[in-house]
């Protein structure tokens, strides 16, 4: 019940590997009002000083991939409407960074395809997760990134932990 108080939706547990959270799909076109905060820090902070640092804009972007990415909506209008600001005046912002939206989403999928490879997901979940739309796309991507396929570099890192 603390959940849905705090959610404002419906909110289920059920038994499995992974913690899932089901809510109406019209929620993720709602602006954000606060950006969620590392664990140990106490204080909330608006979105606009997202755009005051870049550490944590860099940080918050992160965040918006990793569930951005698993729904199909990884795209610099969404980002941007998420952190409740202008798609242009993100643009800009990491145009001072010396970056680009598409460098970011690049160099996240790059680390967390490597993260991800290290379990037993499969490589078409993998793929999935970091919001491809068919494995082949993933694999070319992944090529391009680490010069092998994803298949061998999971074969080379040896037996995994069950």
């Amino acid at each position: 019940r603390l959940y849905e108080e705090k959610l404002r939706c419906a909110v289920s547990f059920c038994p499995g590997r992974e913690t899932v959270l089901s809510f109406d799909a019209l929620w993720l076109a709602r602006p954000n009002r606060v950006l969620a905060l590392p664990v140990g820090v106490s204080t909330v902070v608006p979105v606009a000083p997202v755009l005051a640092d870049d550490a944590t804009l860099h940080w918050s972007l992160h965040l918006i991939f990793e569930v951005a990415a698993m729904s199909g909506r990884l795209s610099l209008l969404d980002s941007a409407q998420t952190l409740g600001i202008p798609p242009r005046s993100l643009q800009r912002r990491l145009a001072q960074m010396d970056s680009t939206f598409e460098t970011l989403v690049e160099e996240w999928r790059s680390a967390r395809a490597i993260v991800l490879l290290t379990g037993d997901m499969p490589i078409q979940h993998i793929a999935a997760r970091l919001g491809y739309s068919h494995p082949a796309h993933f694999t070319r991507a992944f090529h391009r990134w680490h010069g092998m396929a994803p298949a061998r570099y999971r074969d080379r890192l040896g037996p995994r932990l069950a």
